[in-house]
C-alpha cells in the first residue's frame, strides 16, 4: 500500500530533525576538543615560560656575583673593601673554622659578599634583595648566619691591643707610654688654646 503524501513529509521532517541534532552533537564535540588542545598548549607555555625565568634569576646571580667580586681586584675593593685573594680566604676561613655552611640555593661566595657589601656600603635589605634577585628574609637570614661565623673567629680576626713601652724612643708614640690601643689615624675631640688651633687642624671634614 503506497504511503500518503502527508506520511512521507512527517518522515522526511523526522529524518532531518535527527540530522540536525547529530550535526549539533559533532559540532560540540569539535568544540571541546578544540578548547582542550588550546587550554593544553597555554599550560606548556606556562610551564616553558616558568623554566626560562628560574634560568633567568640563576643567571643574573652570577653575573652580579662575577660583577661584584670576580671581574677584578678593583672591583672587588669597591664592592667589598678586599681584593679577590683576600675574599677567597675569608670564604675558605669561614667554612672551614667558622662552620658556615652553604645553604640549598646560595652558595658560601654569593653569601659573603653580599654580607661584605652590605657592611661597606650601609646597602637597606631592599636594596640587596633586587640586586642579587633573592628574597628579603633570605638576604637576613644569610646575613645573621655569616655574623655569626665571624663571631666564632674572634680570637683570629681581630687584632688584640699592646701597650706602649715604657722605653719606647718613638717620637710618635714615646709621649704614650702605657697607653693601650691604636692612635694612628684615630680623631680625638679636644678643647685647644685659639693660638695653637692651627697646629691640630687637619683635611678632615
Amino acid at each position: 500500500m503506497a504511503r500518503s503524501p502527508l506520511r512521507k513529509k512527517m518522515h522526511l521532517a523526522t529524518l532531518l530533525v535527527l540530522k540536525l541534532k547529530l550535526m549539533e552533537m559533532v559540532y560540540h564535540l569539535f568544540l571541546c576538543m578544540v578548547v582542550a588542545l588550546v587550554a593544553r598548549k597555554f599550560n606548556n607555555k606556562c610551564k616553558i615560560s616558568y623554566a626560562h625565568q628560574l634560568l633567568d634569576k640563576h643567571n643574573i646571580r652570577n653575573l652580579n656575583l662575577n660583577k661584584v667580586v670576580f671581574d677584578s681586584d678593583v672591583q672587588s675593593i669597591d664592592n667589598c673593601r678586599m681584593d679577590r685573594r683576600a675574599f677567597t680566604k675569608l670564604c675558605h676561613l669561614l667554612q672551614t673554622q667558622g662552620r658556615l655552611k652553604a645553604s640549598r640555593n646560595m652558595g658560601i661566595e654569593e653569601m659573603v659578599a653580599s654580607f661584605l657589601h652590605i657592611i661597606a656600603h650601609h646597602t637597606k635589605n631592599r636594596v640587596v634583595k633586587h640586586q642579587i634577585v633573592r628574597s628579603g628574609e633570605t638576604v637576613s637570614r644569610q646575613f645573621h648566619a655569616i655574623l655569626k661565623s665571624i663571631l666564632r673567629l674572634q680570637s683570629l680576626l681581630f687584632a688584640k691591643p699592646v701597650p706602649i713601652p715604657e722605653d719606647s724612643t718613638d717620637n710618635r708614640w714615646r709621649w704614650f707610654k702605657g697607653c693601650l690601643g691604636a692612635l694612628d689615624g684615630t680623631y680625638i675631640r679636644v678643647n685647644v688654646k685659639a693660638v695653637d688651633r692651627p697646629r691640630y687642624r687637619s683635611r678632615k671634614k
